[in-house]
């Protein structure tokens, strides 16, 4: 597997022509809720970027919840924003899977070209590429170690790299690009994804940290955007503004995103071969005709400042609490704010101690185990994706409901230890069902 590419490449600049096919995309937003609005306002916007760029839009194929844009908490129904003051990106996107029809298996089939299993969801339409075409997969969620969180069911990274597998060998594409915008999205490709497929992926975060949001919008009291798909979104929309051209490499695009974003290591996967294409490789090239410049653009450097707040992904919920609290000036108002962060703070102080106390017993009050179990932030590598999935299973059947929790998923790198050190399955569930039936963890519900 390749490791980070060595910054001296980066300067040079590309040459390498786009194959000669069509282009297509696949952008996903698999969250849903208010909370999430910029997932859904960063695929609007992409949408229209990839427009712009040359992609027909008969070769764009989405996928989304639509579950904000008309929503009660929308002040201006059937807008969505993705930056303060930004234009309508809602507006023109055609949406091809929405609501029940955004699940982890429709995602997989869109992407393989699998008709006959989307005949009558949607819109019905997948991506149809062939092995002279361009393929653009740009996924934005939350994930954990090696998932990404979609609504019904999550997206293993072992699930993505045998959909990849399966279309290389069928000559499903020539050449693919993949954006990860998500918590830990460098865990779903590093020690998993091949170097030699054709395959590029940029993520927003490396395998064990968070990503984290941008542009707070005070009318909507809620985050518009993302860091990573903010920055490289912008620098898109910058060269199409300014030239109309997309000749930027993709190793050109990642050191200026990753100097961008400098809460979180912006990370790249895969066949570094792709890194010395351009980004009109994938995206088209607009014919060299310059875009009209968008409405209130952010500026790349604001991404930098010290004065933005750094929040993660996983923490925007109890932020959006703390950040109304500190700004209320109601008293009944203040009583209700605080009441539902001191319950969110002392569910996960419940969480936390409940799994350090299975950790425990599962490791023979070891201390040198327990250290190794609860800390050790190992990766999740292909062979171990069955036990992991089990244990995720145990915990979630006899623990918690970590969709109505999504904070406890952040104890699921300790199942991948647990994994790694082949601790037998019986005794892990028989800890978890002990330590989580005592402290009534399944009765806990919005611990973010």
């Amino acid at each position: 597997m390749n490791s980070q590419l060595k910054l001296w490449i980066l300067p040079v600049l590309s040459l390498v022509n786009a194959v000669a096919g069509e282009h297509w995309a696949f952008l996903v937003a698999g969250s849903n809720g208010w909370v999430n609005y910029r997932h859904q306002a960063d695929l609007c916007h992409a949408y229209h970027l990839l427009l712009r760029a040359g992609v027909p839009a008969k070769n764009i194929v989405t996928m989304f919840y639509d579950d904000v844009a008309n929503s009660p908490n929308n002040p201006q129904p059937g807008v969505l924003i993705n930056r303060p003051g930004g234009e309508n990106v809602y507006e023109g996107v055609v949406k091809d899977y929405t609501a029940k029809d955004v699940t982890t298996a429709n995602l997989l089939n869109v992407l393989m070209g699998n008709k006959e299993a989307m005949k009558g969801i949607g819109s019905g339409r997948v991506i149809e590429s062939g092995p002279e075409d361009t393929v653009f997969l740009n996924i934005i969620d939350h994930g954990n170690p090696g998932m990404i969180d979609i609504i019904d069911k999550s997206l293993y990274a072992d699930q993505l790299n045998d959909a990849l597998k399966t279309m290389k060998r069928k000559g499903s594409y020539g050449k693919m690009a993949i954006f990860v915008e998500a918590c830990d999205a460098g865990s779903m490709f590093d020690s998993i994804i091949d170097d030699d497929n054709n395959v590029f992926a940029l993520t927003a975060a490396a395998p064990d940290e968070f990503s984290f949001v941008h542009s707070f919008d005070k009318d909507l009291e809620t985050y518009v955007s993302d860091s990573f798909s903010a920055a490289w979104m912008e620098l898109v929309e910058k060269m199409l503004t300014e030239t109309g051209s997309l000749d930027m490499t993709l190793f050109n695009l990642y050191k200026a995103v990753r100097s961008a974003v400098t809460d979180s290591h912006v990370m790249i996967y895969g066949d570094f071969h792709l890194g010395f294409d351009s980004m009109a490789t994938f995206f088209g090239s607009n014919g060299g005709i310059p875009i009209s410049k968008p409405k209130n653009t952010v500026l790349i450097e604001s991404l930098k400042k010290s004065d933005v707040e750094k929040v993660s992904s996983q923490d925007v919920p109890l932020h959006l609490l703390q950040k109304k609290l500190k700004e209320s000036s109601n008293d009944e108002e203040k009583k209700s704010l605080q009441k539902q962060i001191d319950y969110i703070e002392d569910g996960r102080d419940t969480i936390d101690n409940a799994v350090l106390e299975a950790v425990e017993i599962i490791a023979a009050m070891d201390n040198k185990l327990i250290s190794y179990l609860m800390y050790n932030k190992s990766r999740a590598t292909l062979p171990i994706f069955g036990c992991y999935r089990q244990i995720i299973d145990i915990f979630t059947q006899n623990c918690i409901n970590v969709d109505e929790n999504p904070y406890a998923t952040k104890h699921f790198y300790k199942f991948i230890n647990i994994c790694l050190k082949g601790i037998n399955l019986t005794k892990v569930k028989g800890a978890f069902k002990s330590v989580c039936e005592r402290e009534s963890l399944n009765l806990l519900k919005g611990i973010y």
